[in-house]
């Protein structure tokens, strides 16, 4: 059994639950910010992968990416890690990859690169 009275125990307890919604408070800040750190770091590889040199390449080459082949591929990542062995679209139907989206001629309206001998993670 305790000493300490009921109002100590609350006290105690209210100063707990501060320090917990400190320490939750700093850990969705630094999950926001390692977000950030990512997202950064994957446009900086992109636009490095494809040889943008310029804002207006870059700019170019945001417009040109394939938003809804990117959303699929990643939903069929998702789908593969839970054993799902095809992605579907949003209407039901298998989504097909083997199509590429790159210009014949390996280059996008603006010159820039779509072909890269850049690893990913290089």
């Amino acid at each position: 059994m305790t000493n300490k009275t009921a109002a100590e125990l609350k006290a105690e307890r209210a100063k707990l639950n501060a320090q917990i919604r400190a320490a939750e408070r700093a850990e969705k800040k630094a999950a926001a910010r390692a977000l950030l750190d990512a997202k950064h770091s994957l446009g900086e590889w992109l636009a490095d992968s494809l040889g943008a040199t310029s804002a207006e390449e870059v700019e170019t080459l945001r417009r040109a990416v394939d938003l809804d082949h990117a959303r699929e591929w990643l939903t069929a990542q998702g789908s593969a890690e839970d054993g799902h062995e095809e992605a579907t679209s949003g209407d039901g139907s298998v989504v097909d990859y083997s199509t590429s989206y790159e210009p014949a001629d390996g280059y996008d309206e603006a010159g820039i690169s779509t072909t890269s001998t850049a690893h990913y993670g290089s």
